[in-house]
């Protein structure tokens, strides 16, 4: 689906999935679940292009399932925020949410042991800024792109009916949460690109 001149959504994944088109190189945003891996794979064929970073906003598995295998087949550099790198390393082992939905799972994440994620830093592009909108897990970050005003902020909300709320399901700390989402509502003139449901355009 297309988004903008330079922003498509790869059809058809458990969360969604977005590519960004740069002069110097292509930004995938998230990975979905194990069973999109071909999905992704079929737009790069189709389009005759491959991802050069894919940014993680974070850890869960209906963002990260086929991370894997997207490094496998491509070699992309994987960018995190500085919290959230920890755990896609392994280094820090993710929290349990508390819903009885978010521990069942919670049992279901794979194996998180990625070596060599880079910060946001790496980016160095004066158009893009990575912003903290944690909450839903302790390092998930946004993605906006300045000169388009648009925003990718993964599951630091969804879209429900139009609107922006917060997963109360699986999110670790609903305040903090709350705050970030205000923090996204900041940023309008903006279009808000949700990791699950339509683009909400914020005026």
């Amino acid at each position: 689906m297309k988004i903008s001149e330079n922003v498509e959504m790869i059809d058809g994944t458990m969360a969604n999935v977005y590519v960004i088109k740069r002069k110097d190189r292509i930004i995938q945003i998230d990975t979905g679940m194990k069973n999109n891996f071909q999905k992704i794979v079929q737009y790069y064929e189709h389009n005759g292009s491959k991802p050069d970073i894919i940014f993680i906003t974070h850890y869960h598995m209906d963002h990260v399932g086929s991370l894997r295998e997207m490094v496998e087949k491509y070699n992309p550099v994987i960018i995190s925020s500085n919290i959230e790198k920890d755990y896609l390393s392994g280094k820090i082992k993710p929290e349990k949410p508390r819903s009885i939905l978010g521990k069942l799972v919670y049992k279901m994440m794979p194996l998180l042991d990625f070596k060599d994620v880079m910060t946001p830093d790496y980016l160095n592009d004066p158009n893009i800024d990575v912003i903290l909108t944690n909450g839903h897990t302790p390092g998930s970050s946004s993605l906006l792109l300045k000169d388009e005003r648009i925003v990718f902020i993964g599951d630091a909300a969804r879209e429900k009916d139009g609107e922006l709320e917060i997963d109360r399901t699986f999110t670790l700390d609903q305040k903090a949460a709350l705050d970030s989402l205000n923090k996204i509502k900041s940023l309008k003139p903006v279009l808000v690109l949700p990791g699950h449901g339509n683009p909400v355009k914020l005026e």
